[in-house]
């Protein structure tokens, strides 16, 4: 099984090579949410890979089979350096830089690298990204007052602050119109006037895109802007 010496121990990752072997195909390094794994896109990763596109994805911290107490997922820094570790790798194989594809929590640390180190990938996608200014309404939940949960939304918060102000990775952001855990249209006015950014919002879709009805329609998505990304310009 494959792993790399990651921030804090060692990472687990997995590797879904394309169907057509002929040249070199665009990458995309996936980076999953809270409490999934890279195992649970397995068959998204194959729909990935028969638009002509190769996968990447890793476990984060304390997920999978990656090192560290389950569940624990560290600090953001962490997460960062693991998910840019597994994007120079990925990279190796020549082309203009993988696309960084984060779900979520995974679509945080996503553009936290992107803004980090813009050379290191070619574009971004961004699916069910918790960017809308925080709900102050929201009723507290349970778990809400946990150290690692309040560090957590903290350093969300932090990267949204940063990102909407940002522009110069080319970005895709796919998000659900019925997305209950990050309402869409928070989303959409967060990132209204981002340049080099394209929202498009999934009717009758929820948080979880690459595993819904729509995720054939996510993944040509995805597909057609690794590939454009990958054709020479000009």
């Amino acid at each position: 099984m494959p792993f790399f010496a990651g921030a804090a121990g060692q990472v687990f990752y997995r590797r879904w090579r394309c169907v057509d072997g002929s040249g070199v195909p665009p990458v995309v390094v996936l980076l999953h949410g809270l409490g999934q794994h890279s195992g649970d896109y397995g068959g998204f990763a194959r729909l990935l890979t028969r638009r002509g596109v190769e996968v990447w994805a890793l476990d984060h911290v304390g997920h999978g089979m990656t090192e560290g107490a389950p569940g624990r997922l560290g600090p953001m820094e962490g997460l960062v350096e693991n998910a840019r570790r597994l994007t120079a790798l990925a990279g190796q194989g020549g082309g203009p830089g993988p696309v960084l594809v984060g779900h979520s929590l995974g679509a945080v640390v996503a553009a936290e690298l992107a803004m980090h180190s813009p050379r290191l990938c070619a574009g971004l996608v961004l699916s069910g990204v918790p960017f809308a200014a925080p709900d102050r309404g929201r009723s507290p939940r349970p778990g809400d007052d946990a150290p690692e949960v309040v560090a957590r939304r903290a350093a969300i918060d932090a990267v949204r602050r940063r990102f909407v102000r940002g522009a110069g990775t080319p970005t895709l952001v796919l998000h659900g119109a019925d997305d209950r855990i990050v309402p869409a249209e928070g989303v959409v006015r967060a990132l209204r006037g981002r340049c080099d950014t394209r929202v498009v919002v999934y009717d009758g879709a929820g948080h979880d895109l690459p595993h819904e009805h729509v995720r054939v329609e996510v993944a040509d998505a995805i597909a057609g802007f690794a590939v454009g990304l990958a054709e020479p310009q000009g």
